[in-house]
């Protein structure tokens, strides 16, 4: 999980996270349990879509989507990294992922987040950007609300991408969403 994290702060700094999450992901599928495959996968998908690479993040999650076809468990452990990296690749890998959480029987929390995060995603990518901005938001609340600052800053990110594409004054949008 370590090498996970380190490869996304590596993303962010604009470095390539490629040799971190190859040993991650060896070292996940040797252990033989599917929780952390998972984990890798999704976080691999978010460092890939973090560096520009769609076509490796959408490889990761479509992994992801394999990995755990016919399971219904989600984890808090994966399910904001692959939100976020659905929303950024496209509407098609949003829409799957949205699909796998609305079978959910009891959503929970970190379930809410991720579907306001996937809704972005797929208005995002149909050129809907207020009504991205208004589910990014939602998320950023939502996670907020559960005290997940690195999450709540990404969503808060993406909306204010969202509002910003959407012609909106960022800092006024925000205004109206109070508990941002």
């Amino acid at each position: 999980m370590l090498r996970g994290v380190c490869g996304e702060l590596r993303a962010l700094a604009a470095g390539d996270p490629q040799v971190d999450l190859e040993q991650c992901l060896a070292a996940a599928r040797r252990g033989g349990f599917r929780p952390p495959v998972s984990v890798v996968l999704a976080h691999g998908a978010l460092c890939h879509a973090l560096t520009g690479d769609l076509a490796a993040a959408t490889d990761y999650l479509r992994q992801l989507e394999q990995h755990d076809s016919g399971e219904s468990f989600v984890s808090r452990e994966w399910l904001p990294a692959a939100s976020h990296a659905a929303s950024l690749v496209s509407e098609e890998r949003s829409r799957w992922l949205r699909d796998v959480l609305q079978k959910i029987l009891r959503p929970t929390l970190w379930v809410r987040a991720a579907l306001c995060t996937v809704d972005g995603g797929v208005a995002a990518h149909r050129g809907e950007h207020a009504a991205a901005a208004r589910h990014f938001t939602e998320a950023a609340s939502v996670y907020d609300r559960m005290g997940n600052v690195t999450d709540a800053t990404l969503a808060a990110a993406w909306a204010a991408r969202a509002w910003h594409v959407a012609g909106e004054d960022v800092a006024s949008a925000f205004l109206e969403y109070p508990d941002r």
